[in-house]
């Protein structure tokens, strides 16, 4: 059953739904940058910023429709550490308009629906996409949130080599 997003909605030391579902969104993606420019090592540790924030069930469509599971997701993350290291352009991940769509389900089940856009740029080039993701309520998650599913498109002109 689909309810409307109640502001202030949910678990988390007072901390509101919407709160903790932007909390989280902005600090995975400042994890990536960090972790594709090579600013943290490659260890285990720093990777559980990432693992520690995804549902065991994690599933992801990219916007290119590439399919993943949590581990073919967790292998393409950790291998892609310092992707971006040395990129004389530099790389960098902007958030916006992060939304909570709708709440569902209680207890164990609690889940919410959130929107946001994803703005990346390398030196001039810009890619952006809009990403729908299914968080879970999961007690020992950052931000007591676990990404259960992630679905991006890519916004109209801003796909890569878009003209």
């Amino acid at each position: 059953m689909l309810e409307p997003a109640a502001p202030g909605a949910g678990a988390g030391a007072g901390v509101g739904v919407e709160a903790r579902c932007r909390r989280e969104v902005d600090e995975l993606h400042a994890f990536f940058v960090r972790w594709f420019t090579g600013a943290v090592p490659r260890t285990r540790e720093e990777l559980a910023r990432f693992t520690d924030a995804m549902h065991a069930e994690m599933e992801m469509v990219t916007a290119g429709g590439d399919r993943h599971t949590l581990a073919s997701l967790a292998e393409t993350i950790d291998c892609a550490h310092g992707c971006m290291e040395g990129s004389r352009a530099g790389f960098a991940i902007a958030v916006r308009n992060v939304r909570v769509l709708r709440s569902l389900g209680a207890g164990a089940e609690r889940s919410h629906l959130v929107s946001y856009e994803e703005w990346q740029t390398v030196g001039a080039a810009e890619t952006a996409r809009v990403s729908t993701a299914l968080f879970r309520e999961q007690g020992g998650a950052p931000n007591g949130l676990a990404w259960l599913h992630l679905h991006e498109t890519y916004l109209a002109g801003h796909a890569p080599n878009a003209t």
